[in-house]
């Protein structure tokens, strides 16, 4: 053997020993000072990098594993990390220490991305109040230049006596339920003119009725008894036909036809129902507000005629709180809120939009909080009307004219998706000890032309009727209510209105003892 073959063996043995105490042998990649490929050393004397040492023996777990070279057993606690004299590793404990650093400015700079965007959405909604209240300043200072020192006083603020806004409300009869007491609620038929309203026939006879009113003669003309506790909703079907809804506490639903009052379905539940309502895209389906806070879906055609409790269709959520108002919410095509469910409970309001399944509701709570005591909603505007009592921080009576609109739905989950948007904020009673019902109505103002969005709200401490005109957020007139306001009997627990066939709109309040006609000027 020459001596330069010699030298060319000693040079590739060298080079493989070399090699050897770089590399690990079963990675084949670099030795390190720092993480999973530092060098680690068996019993044996083998090295291998540490991280490929733990897979090797997390493969049999509770069991002795073997070297990968020699075979010999070895456990996982007979692992150390070895230096080796003559082993060439590369420094990367700064290498790592940078990207440790780099992994929390990611994450700082992420955090930093969505309070900025959180901070953008304040800032256009700040700017959005900011412009509409200097709309308003401007409009004010118009107006103050405009009218003489005496008449500066806004409609808000002025006696009813003293306004000349519209609309105006003037009683014109009182109706009163022959021999029926604890009237509570009421709904109306457009197209037949006739009235439903809840009542108790007699004091000492059981039983709770349905009175009807023909609208044409103002007559009270015929009434039956339809639940054995007290009626707390009632509704018209929304396909325009005879049958209507009502709810008790006696823990059943009930369809009946107003025409001659026949029974047609009953549905039991196993508590107390304070609250109905059709689904109006499908009149066969109806929903259920309960006492214990449990809002349920029920058809019409799977209802059994027995004793038992019927199965819902489907439990849309539970409030925990009383439920006091069920509204089903028709599709905005303006602002693309699709159709879905209005839920009030005693202390929240939430949305329950229909999603692409019958039987299937995306919820979403609104940020309105409070004693609430009456939801309406104006499915002709989207524009709907919360009410709420005084309570330890606010100690007047708020109502709240709001609506809807929809969020980007690239940034907003589906639970989010739709914000609550307060139009309207009033109100000064500090009174407030009944559930009374409020209502919104489209006026047309006859001298303008305009049609406007007004409320009527029931002023408990003052015992008067308010009208608000929401295009402008001033009180238009205050209707008194006959009889005394410490009398319970004259308390009113309900508002509606009706538009006859000749164009004159009518306001009727409910009261416990008769029913008040108002008419709108």
């Amino acid at each position: 053997m020459t001596d330069d073959h010699q030298k060319e063996l000693d040079l590739q043995d060298s080079f493989d020993q070399s090699n050897e105490c770089r590399f690990c042998t079963i990675c084949f990649e670099q030795y390190v000072t720092a993480g999973g490929q530092r060098p680690a050393c068996l019993p044996c004397g083998h090295l291998f990098c540490l991280r490929c040492l733990e897979i090797w023996s997390s493969e049999r777990p509770g069991r002795v594993s073997l070297c990968p070279t020699c075979k010999r057993r070895f456990r996982r606690r007979d692992i150390r990390t070895h230096f080796v004299q003559g082993i060439k590793a590369t420094d990367n404990s700064e290498l790592m220490d940078a990207m440790k650093i780099i992994q929390d400015y990611k994450e700082r700079m992420k955090r930093a991305e969505m309070e900025l965007a959180n901070a953008r959405y304040e800032a256009t909604q700040q700017r959005a109040e900011y412009e509409k209240l200097c709309s308003r300043l401007e409009e004010m200072k118009r107006k103050l230049q405009e009218r003489p020192s005496s008449c500066l006083l806004s409609c808000s603020q002025r006696p009813a006596s003293q306004s000349k806004e519209r609309p105006r409300a003037e009683i014109r009869e009182t109706i009163t339920v022959q021999g029926h007491i604890e009237l509570r609620v009421m709904t109306i038929h457009p197209e037949k003119a006739i009235m439903l309203s809840s009542c108790h026939f007699q004091k000492f006879f059981p039983g709770y009725s349905a009175a009807k009113v023909d609208l044409h003669t103002m007559q009270y003309v015929g009434s039956s008894v339809l639940h054995t506790m007290r009626i707390r909703d009632m509704q018209f079907c929304p396909t325009g036909d005879s049958t209507f809804l009502t709810c008790s506490m006696d823990k059943l639903m009930k369809v009946h036809n107003s025409d001659n009052f026949q029974h047609i379905a009953s549905i039991r539940l196993n508590s107390q129902v304070w609250s109905c309502c059709y689904d109006s895209d499908d009149p066969h389906r109806v929903f259920a507000g309960t006492s214990t806070g449990q809002v349920k879906l029920y058809d019409l055609r799977m209802v059994r005629s027995s004793d038992d409790c019927d199965i819902p269709v489907l439990d849309v959520c539970n409030m925990r709180k009383p439920i006091l108002s069920l509204r089903w919410s028709e599709f905005q095509s303006d602002t693309r809120i699709p159709s879905g469910l209005m839920i009030a409970s005693t202390s929240e309001c939430a949305f329950y939009a229909k999603s692409m399944g019958d039987n299937e509701f995306i919820g979403q709570t609104l940020p309105l909080d409070g004693r609430i005591t009456s939801l309406f909603l104006d499915n002709s505007t989207g524009h709907f009307l919360v009410s709420m009592g005084p309570n330890s921080r606010v100690p007047t009576c708020q109502h709240f004219f709001c609506n809807l609109q929809r969020r980007n739905s690239e940034n907003w989950s589906p639970e989010d998706l739709y914000e609550l948007c307060i139009v309207r904020r009033f109100g000064s009673s500090s009174k407030q000890t009944v559930l009374s019902r409020n209502c919104l109505f489209r006026y047309a103002d006859q001298t303008t032309g305009s049609l406007n969005s007004v409320a009527a709200v029931y002023d408990e401490y003052n015992h008067q009727i308010e009208l608000w005109n929401m295009d402008t957020n001033e009180r238009t007139h205050c209707a008194a209510v006959p009889g005394d306001s410490d009398d319970f009997d004259h308390t009113i627990y309900d508002l509606t209105t009706y538009n006859r066939p000749d164009g004159c709109q009518l306001l009727f309040a409910l009261s416990k003892r008769c029913l008040y006609s108002y008419g709108l000027l």
